[in-house]
């Protein structure tokens, strides 16, 4: 994840960092010296590190290495990744979804390095409104998605609420999991009661 308001590097912005031609940064992989701040995101299959500028450079000039910030944003960036993750589904999935073109899944916000990357306040808002099968009636079949993820994603849901002013009805935490009244009653319950007094 890209924190609010941080500036990432891909490789072979960090080669240049350290001094490395396109040839050179591919070889000698900067970036595994040790004590180098590891990428912000998860690279594997498409996806290709990227790097907190500000990290980078300040281990390429001896300086200690700034911590990223730990508080939510809604401008924090999600890559389709982390965007799959949040929404319960699989990487291919959300792909899959992404090539469809139908609005299955929200536009991205930025594309950086070549990735798609999406707000958390666009996927909240997103997941509260979230199309597909059992949308408007019935319950959904079960999701399969863990209580911890569950948890997640209804705190998610809350803040992008109440950024927008109003207050998560339980009957939209149904909808966007895929869970029973009852359940999302519950999972509201706990992401209220886990929110920080205003």
């Amino acid at each position: 994840m890209i924190r609010a308001g941080r500036e990432v590097w891909g490789r072979f912005e960090v080669g240049a960092a350290h001094g490395l031609s396109g040839s050179l940064t591919e070889r000698r992989r900067p970036w595994t010296q040790r004590g180098h701040p590891g990428p912000v995101n998860q690279p594997g299959g498409r996806r290709a590190g990227l790097w907190d500028r500000a990290q980078v450079e300040a281990f390429v000039v001896g300086e200690p290495v700034p911590e990223l910030p730990t508080v939510d944003s809604p401008d924090d960036l999600f890559d389709a990744s982390e965007a799959a993750a949040l929404a319960g589904i699989e990487l291919t999935t959300w792909l899959r979804y992404d090539e469809r073109d139908r609005g299955l899944v929200p536009d991205p916000d930025a594309v950086l390095h070549g990735q798609k990357h999406y707000r958390r306040g666009t996927l909240a808002t997103w997941l509260a409104n979230r199309p597909g099968r059992g949308a408007g009636s019935g319950r959904r079949p079960k999701n399969g998605a863990s209580e911890g993820e569950l948890r997640a994603r209804t705190t998610a849901l809350v803040a992008a609420a109440e950024t927008e002013g109003r207050r998560l009805s339980a009957r939209e935490v149904g909808r966007a999991l895929g869970v029973s009244p009852a359940k999302a009653g519950k999972l509201l319950a706990v992401a209220l009661a886990a929110a920080p007094a205003k």
